[in-house]
């Protein structure tokens, strides 16, 4: 058998590797004469194998991560006949490691042992071949082959050698910040946050401090760290900086089971709440250290960063105050003041300046923001680069070292302003060895025997060179290699340059004009590409810092692995398809690994300039991909790689709001996909509020670079002349250049297929009905609220708060924010048969912004969707007649008969509906749902307080502003009473009475009675908030009938907050409930804080399960706990006016406000309890329903395994619709 004797040819050796296997056989011609023509293309982890014969025989190895599994997919082209693999596994970077029989469990079908260390397996007939391997299998291996072609009996090696392909693909890094992200204690801010990325595992710490804003003795550092790496251990000592010496820190400051090993500590870390992590904290109470240094040992392993120790800097770089508006005027006018008035002026002068600038005023945000838009407006070619001055390119060369140097000074020292500094980079080449740019130029024109005499192209352009070489020399040398591919076509020379934006007219408007066309010679075309492709190189290393082959080739010293990654990115650049995912890939891999490295180092402008220009490539790959038809979750990974690039670029607030939708997204990438349409409805959910969330915090992130910039591009722009378009689009252009533009695209490929699989339409009804009116569009629901509109308004508003009131003759508000259903303008638009509506792509909504001035009629229908049709007039629609709001008539204020209430006590004439609702659930509902005690100051004790003697004069004042009210200034009135009300004293025995009544209430007093008092009186004032008084003005109630009860509780240790409307809201389905969930407490609910709720909705007789049909997406939740004072009013509460957040409840301790981490939380982590958690809210629901015989509003917390119920309420919006008819569909 032909395989028998491969075997004996085979088994001969002692040692597997292709060359001594083959030694003895003829067949080993073959190899050595394809040496020459073969090649392997290396890329780091996964290898992508070509092999070229002289048969044109090509084999692809194409890796593919499937969870935890690698496949790798062989693709054999040029074969025919039967080609056989010839395959074993090494040890990885063993060049001569024997081979080893794969385990058979590896073996695809038709495998056959060879000898005792290898396997033969054949291809299909298409040439294709794959192999799977498991993490355990492949770690620290290496698959080693060749191809043994049977039809013609020959082997394919790799010169003599084995091919080999790395199996050490990685999956997706762990990100252990997220383990970090817990609350911070009062005055403590973070300082920084990183984490490192070793071989065999990972490390992250946060650095928080208290008197952050200076390095004094009295500052306290709190050092926190997390790893997954095996048994680790800190072996550190603190450091001035970075390579100095260690010392041992004081006794005071060593952590428990601490050993001393000469000027180091060894501190063991401790496990954390995952398993799979272990923790460190260190405590710097006083007079902290400089830095600490260390390194990590994990198990007998010892990891450092590179060859150097890993530093912690403790310090906070001292600030100097920003600039005033007159410095920023004097820096503009220096800057104007040169480039206008002196006569003699090139790059070289105002890269100079522009480097003594930023000593001056690096550290100021607005100063470097002007000196970004000056070296922009530079690099576009709008200011001079030459005038009246010849500038040797070394002198050049050297004014761009120095500029950029300071930049990357600035990048490493102020993390607030790194943003900016990147930017300026952008405008920049390195300037490196300028000299070359003449010499070379001269070598070439000898080389070739290019005569040195005018009127010749060659000629002209060197002596522009020696003159005064600039970026357009980048463009020439382009054109004319691009001239001489194409055989000496000039116009290919023209067009060429035009596409750099180097026009004819400009080349010959230089000081040294080129006015001659290039000349072709056709026997120097071979020569001439290839001194010229090398110069091009040279003229980018002076010109073009972020060029991605010259910012790789000109670093040194880094670890093998960054190496390794960057030189498979500089190879795969252009890539399409499978490779392109691949690529970007390793874009990421190698930004992340280099981060640490700038963050850490003294200010490494040729790594900056690397990074500036990975994160560049990353971008235009997202953009090449654009039109490229991917599934979901393909998508996926491009915009999580879209979004880590643009978290490594990020200001730090905005990067760690990304980096957790980031962690979200990962999370939900490495989840196994279903072909369950439920459960793909579900994944599709979950994606989508992660991408809302990044939209949010990519909408901030772009106004906040548009306002930094836009403002001093427009007052440089304009003092300088420059061209008037490049001052209007300068910041959108900027944007479009940056990650944030293509992390932006992503999320819009994303959000199609997303809503689909969802099943999402493009609108979300938060209160449906239907509206016939004329549009308007505004900027803001907020600047309108005041107005009336005379004529029925269909109001198009780009955002909406949550707490505003809708205007009178508003009869439909449509908006691009996402809007809670429970929030208070939303409730008060249902209560008004108001239809509100949240649109989802900005293009539809943008119609309806263009129909602006016109009559439409809007309506929803019962799929959920928006419907418009254009009418010639209201009057022909036949709309019903706007009916006024019906006036409510409420009591008179009772009699005052003392300062407190209990709960057994509360009755309707003394207390308003929230004490009233809470009492009658007492005893109405099982134990598993609890109530919170309560002590109510009851109606009349403002006015009381305002009567006593100590607040005589000051109640004189409150009733004439009250007088005043109608006259005009409202905003102001308001604000003047409401400070007249903070301002009062408290009146003898309401405190003695008030801790009382709270201690009896079995809730605990803080001994604080001016702040209980202050919180009392801002319940009290919130009578006067602007959107409660324009309700009750509308509503025909007298400010004199309103009085205010303040119901008194302790704030629920909420894990999550609840809103139940027990009758669906938008379906107006009455065995339907609906609920919102929010994590920490109700505030950011009912307070309509950005992002969604966990929406569901429920059968509440339990017949079918809850179904989710919102993820969460809020960025915030309010953590709090001790008394809060709740408004109680009686124009609240009603059934028939949804009075619903109009008045002020306070805490007597501020909620603090914390970072949610989504992947953390049992609500999305935990389906199952999840789905008990829905469950048992749905029956809670029906049970207060059951209670008060119609449809609750009702407010409550999870927390502990317990359920409470904080308040309930009527209700409202549910009046009967009609049905609209056949509209146009948005």
């Amino acid at each position: 058998m032909k395989q028998m004797g491969v075997t004996k040819r085979m088994g001969a050796t002692k040692r597997m590797g292709a060359t001594k296997r083959m030694g003895a056989t003829k067949r080993m011609g073959a190899a050595k004469q394809a040496r020459a023509r073969s090649r392997v293309t290396r890329r780091d982890g996964c290898a992508r194998v070509k092999v070229l014969s002289d048969q044109g025989v090509e084999l692809w190895a194409k890796p593919r991560l499937d969870g935890e599994v690698l496949q790798i997919e062989l693709c054999l082209r040029g074969v025919s006949g039967v080609c056989m693999l010839h395959w074993g596994l090494v040890k990885a970077d063993r060049s001569h490691e024997r081979w080893r029989r794969p385990p058979s469990e590896l073996w695809p079908e038709g495998t056959n042992p060879v000898g005792e260390a290898a396997v033969q397996t054949p291809f299909s007939d298409d040439g294709r071949l794959r192999l799977r391997f498991d993490p355990e299998q492949r770690r620290g291996r290496e698959l080693a082959f060749v191809l043994y072609l049977t039809g013609c009996d020959r082997w394919l090696n790799r010169g003599g050698k084995d091919y080999r392909v790395s199996l050490a693909v990685e999956s997706p890094r762990r990100d252990l910040l997220a383990s970090l992200d817990r609350p911070l204690s009062a005055g403590e801010a973070v300082l920084t946050s990183r984490q490192v990325d070793f071989d065999a595992g990972s490390l992250a710490w946060r650095l928080c401090g208290q008197g952050a804003s200076d390095n004094s003795d009295r500052c306290r550092r709190r050092l926190a760290l997390v790893t997954d790496l095996a048994s680790p251990r800190l072996y550190w000592g603190v450091a001035a900086r970075l390579g100095e010496g260690w010392s041992l820190p004081p006794e005071t400051q060593r952590p428990a089971g601490s050993e001393v090993c000469g000027v180091a500590l060894e501190t063991p870390f401790s496990p954390a709440g995952d398993r799979a992590l272990a923790q460190l904290e260190l405590v710097f109470e006083h007079d902290p250290p400089k830095g600490v240094a260390f390194v990590l040992r994990s198990g007998e392993r010892w990891l450092k960063d590179g060859d150097k120790d890993l530093y912690i800097s403790l310090e906070v770089p001292s600030r100097s105050p920003p600039l005033s508006a007159d410095e920023l005027d004097e820096l503009k006018s220096t800057i104007v003041r040169v480039e206008t008035e002196h006569s003699s002026w090139t790059l070289m002068h105002r890269f100079s300046l522009c480097r003594e600038l930023l000593e001056q005023h690096g550290h100021d945000a607005d100063a470097l923001a002007t000196l970004y838009c000056w070296l922009r407006f530079s690099a576009l070619r709008q200011l001079d680069w030459q005038r009246h001055y010849n500038t040797k390119p070394r002198e050049l060369a050297h004014a761009q070292d120095q500029l950029t140097q300071a930049i990357a000074e600035i990048y490493a020292r102020e993390p607030a302003l790194r943003p900016l500094a990147r930017l300026a980079l952008t405008t920049l080449g390195r300037g490196a060895d300028g000299q070359r740019v003449r010499d070379e130029i001269l070598e070439i024109m000898h080389r070739h025997k290019i005569k040195e005499a005018t009127g010749h192209f060659m000629e002209e352009w060197h002596q522009k060179l020696h003159n005064n070489t600039t970026p357009d020399d980048v463009a020439i040398c382009e054109a004319y290699l691009a001239f001489l591919r194409a055989d000496g076509d000039l116009e290919v020379f023209y067009s060429t340059l035009a596409t750099h934006g180097v026009t004819r007219q400009r080349l010959e408007s230089y000081d040294r004009p080129i006015v001659t066309a290039p000349d072709f010679a056709p026997q120097l075309k071979a020569g001439l590409l290839h001194d010229f492709d090398a110069y091009l190189l040279t003229l980018k290393r002076v010109h073009e810092g972020a060029d991605l082959q010259v910012a790789v080739e000109s670093l040194h010293a880094l670890p093998l692995k960054i190496t390794r990654l960057l030189e498979s990115i500089v190879e795969s650049r252009g890539a399409h398809g499978d490779a392109l995912l691949l690529s970007v890939a390793r874009i990421v891999e190698a930004r992340r690994r280099m981060s640490h490295l700038l963050i850490t180092g003294p200010g490494d402008r040729d790594l900056l300039f690397c990074d500036v220009a990975l994160e560049n490539t990353l971008r235009l790959a997202i953009e090449r991909d654009a039109s490229a038809r991917r599934p979901l979750r393909e998508l996926l990974l491009l915009a999580a790689a879209a979004l880590e690039n643009l978290v490594l670029s990020a200001p730090t607030e905005v990067a760690e709001e990304l980096r957790r939708a980031l962690t979200h997204l990962h999370q939900l990438g490495s989840e196994r996909a279903t072909n369950d349409q439920a459960g793909q409805r579900d994944w599709a959910l979950r994606a989508k509020a992660v991408v809302d969330r990044c939209a949010r915090a990519l909408g901030t992130l772009i106004d906040d670079l548009h306002d930094q910039l836009q403002p001093r591009a427009e007052a440089l722009g304009q003092a300088l002349g420059v061209e008037r378009w490049t001052i209007e689009l300068f910041a959108e252009e900027v944007l479009r250049g940056r990650p944030v533009f293509a992390l932006s695209a992503m999320l819009r490929r994303l959000d199609g297929p997303l809503r689909e699989t969802a099943e999402l339409g493009d609108w979300q009804v938060v209160s449906p009905g239907e509206g016939r009116g004329v549009l308007q569009a505004v900027d803001s629901l907020c600047e309108v609220q005041r107005e009336t509109f005379r004529e029925q308004t269909v109001l198009v508003a780009q955002r909406v708060g949550g707490d505003e009131e809708i205007p009178p003759g508003v009869v439909s508000v449509l908006t691009r924010d996402s809007t809670d259903l429970v929030s208070h303008v939303a409730v008060r638009a249902r209560n008004a048969g108001v239809l509100f509506a949240t649109c989802y792509r900005d293009e539809v909504l943008q119609q309806l912004r263009e129909l602006a001035g016109e009559q439409l009629r809007v309506a929803s229908d019962p799929a959920g969707d928006i419907r418009w049709e254009r009418v010639s007039s209201l009057a022909e629609t036949k709309p019903h007649e706007v009916v006024p709001l019906a006036t409510l008539e409420l009591p008179p204020a009772p009699a005052f008969r003392g300062w407190t209430l209990g709960r057994d006590a509360f009755v309707r004439e003394r207390v308003g509906g929230k004490a009233i609702n809470v009492k009658q659930l007492v005893g109405a509902l099982p134990n598993w749902i609890e109530l919170p005690a309560a002590v109510a100051l009851p109606f009349g004790c403002c006015e009381q307080t305002l009567g006593d003697e100590r607040n005589r004069e000051l109640a004189a004042r409150y009733r004439r502003q009250v007088e005043r009210l109608d006259r005009g200034g409202l905003v102001e009135g308001l604000a003047a009473l409401r400070t007249l009300v903070r301002d009062l004293e408290p009146p003898a025995g309401l405190e003695a009475e008030l801790s009382a009544a709270v201690e009896a209430a079995g809730m605990s007093w803080p001994e604080d009675f001016p702040r209980c008092f202050d919180r009392i009186k801002q319940v009290w004032a919130s009578k006067w908030n602007e959107r409660a008084t324009l309700s009750r003005e509308a509503r025909g109630i007298p400010h004199e009938r309103l009085v205010m009860a303040v119901l008194v509780q302790e704030i629920v240790p909420a894990e999550l907050a609840f809103v139940l409307h027990t009758v669906n809201p938008l379906s107006g389905d009455r065995a339907e409930l609906y609920g919102e969930i929010v994590v920490g407490l109700g505030e950011t609910l009912v307070g309509n804080y950005p992002g969604r709720a966990l929406g569901f909705v429920a059968a509440k007789d339990g017949s079918t399960p809850p179904r989710v049909i919102a993820y969460p997406s809020k960025s915030v939740a309010l953590q709090g706990s001790g008394l809060i004072f709740r408004s109680d009013s009686n124009g609240e509460d009603l059934a028939d006016y949804a009075g619903a957040g109009l008045y002020d409840s306070v805490p007597l301790t501020e909620a603090r406000r914390v970072h949610v981490e989504y992947t953390a939380e049992p609500l999305l982590g935990d389906s199952r309890f999840r789905h008990e958690l829905l469950r048992r809210l749905t029956e809670l629901g029906a049970l207060v329903e059951e209670r008060f015989g119609a449809p609750q509003d009702i407010e409550g917390a999870y927390g502990d395994g317990r359920y409470h119920v904080v308040q309930t309420r009527p209700q409202v919006g549910l009046a009967a619709r009609g049905r609209p008819g056949s509209l146009a569909r948005g």
